[in-house]
């Protein structure tokens, strides 16, 4: 289920259909919970909230709301707590915690100064917004107050997104964005500063100090204040044409190009033949509804020779990168845990080793956002059991996680949707033309 705070307040089942949630109470209901989501709210809170102080003090009326509310979304959905009511919603569920935990992750990213991966997340975390928060309600004072922080967070995450897309060289490309957003905010010293360098940057130095007057104008006159210090340093930095606040060369070509991870190793120069396996794998990956693909099959039946050749094959599919690693399920060395496995590819994703959660499923968590949106193959090489691969898989419906292993991962297929893929010995013509080219014949 998916439930949207980020523009008008809306709710769609599994398969993205629209719930109707029907009066407006019910709507009002609906965000209240979902400004606390699995946390429980009083009944008479939710009263107060409602229907304001003057409120009765019985219940039956907001019975009767839960009712319908619980019935349009679902049994187990809506619970009872603690004298009041819990919407139960999973971490990929509510628009306004995926954007959240974006732009966290965005944070993190800055432990490498990757502007350029930065900038991509921040532009993903953005693209949840559809208006105003909350949008379509007159809202109680609980949601007016989370609708003012989600708003002002997304400001900051614009100016946040403005500053790494400044450092990538971008002043042209998104000179008239930073406009539009300093026009509405003319308040908001740091996107007019923003401004200023964006149309500096471009030869406009005119129009950059006229930005500066019009925002010292409209401070004097509306709040009686002066511009900041940093502005009016920039003023002075742009009237004696500082050479350091021309674009960053070694940066402004990244701006073009686009980070990703290319893990996964050289297939073996001898391989030979597979057409009927890679025409499988293919098959299986056009399909577009299937995550995980499990390549099964006996020792040194070649699995992985087979995952690395395929994975090159199909390099143009994920554009986003390609990840691997490889899980030592069967080796003489003891295999991979999970976590570490984890922070393996969450370093090939450019979050720095510090920053990495040492709790599997926060880590986990922080994984699949760097997913969301992005189209990247996972190759889980050697994989003891679906226990160590499940915490690996990407939540993202456009990745794929191939994973090769001697067990045939029937949790895998049973419970994640997996499909399996037994690689058996070469056929005759096969091994007869692999045999040539390795003796050179």
């Amino acid at each position: 289920m998916r439930f949207a705070v980020l523009g008008r307040i809306s709710v769609a089942d599994g398969d993205e259909r629209p719930v109707s949630i029907g009066s407006r109470v019910q709507r009002t209901l609906l965000a209240i919970l979902l400004c606390n989501p699995n946390r429980p709210v009083t009944a008479q809170a939710l009263n107060v909230a409602i229907w304001g102080v003057d409120s009765p003090r019985n219940t039956d009326g907001l019975r009767v709301h839960v009712h319908h509310l619980r019935k349009a979304l679902g049994e187990g959905r809506l619970a009872r707590r603690n004298g009041g009511y819990q919407l139960e919603v999973g971490p990929d569920e509510l628009d306004a915690a995926v954007y959240r935990r974006l732009t966290e992750a965005a944070q993190q990213l800055l432990s490498n100064v990757d502007h350029l991966a930065a900038r991509d997340m921040l532009r993903r975390a953005l693209q949840a917004w559809r208006g105003p928060a909350f949008a379509d309600l007159d809202s109680p004072g609980v949601v007016r107050a989370e609708a003012a922080i989600l708003d002002e967070h997304r400001l900051g995450t614009l100016e946040r997104c403005f500053g790494h897309e400044l450092a990538l060289g971008r002043h042209a490309e998104v000179c008239g964005e930073i406009r539009a957003v300093a026009t509405v905010h003319p308040y908001r010293e740091g996107i007019q500063g923003q401004l200023m360098l964006a149309l500096y940057r471009g030869h406009r130095r005119v129009e950059a100090l006229d930005v500066y007057t019009q925002t010292r104008r409209l401070l004097a006159e509306e709040l009686g204040v002066d511009p900041s210090r940093q502005l009016r340093d920039l003023r002075e930095r742009i009237l004696r044409d500082d050479p350091d606040l021309a674009a960053p060369r070694d940066t402004a070509v990244l701006a073009t190009a686009r980070t990703r991870p290319g893990q996964v190793p050289a297939a073996p120069s001898d391989f030979t033949g597979r057409r009927g396996d890679l025409e499988q794998l293919d098959a299986i990956a056009q399909h577009g509804d299937v995550g995980v693909v499990a390549l099964v099959g006996m020792p040194g039946v070649g699995k992985s020779a087979l995952s690395a050749r395929w994975a090159h094959l199909v390099r143009d599919r994920f554009p986003d990168g390609q990840l691997y690693i490889n899980l030592r399920g069967y080796a003489s060395v003891p295999a991979v845990r999970p976590i570490d496995a984890m922070a393996a590819l969450l370093r090939g994703l450019g979050i720095a080793a510090d920053h990495v959660p040492t709790d599997i499923d926060e880590a986990a968590g922080l994984y699949r956002t760097m997913l969301d949106g992005r189209r990247v193959l996972v190759l889980l090489d050697n994989a003891h059991s679906a226990e160590q691969v499940r915490p690996l898989l990407p939540g993202s419906p456009e990745c794929l996680a191939l994973v090769t292993s001697r067990d045939r991962l029937s949790g895998l297929v049973a419970h994640d949707g997996a499909r399996r893929v037994i690689v058996d010995v070469l056929d005759g013509d096969e091994s007869t033309a692999l045999l040539r080219r390795v003796l050179g014949y």
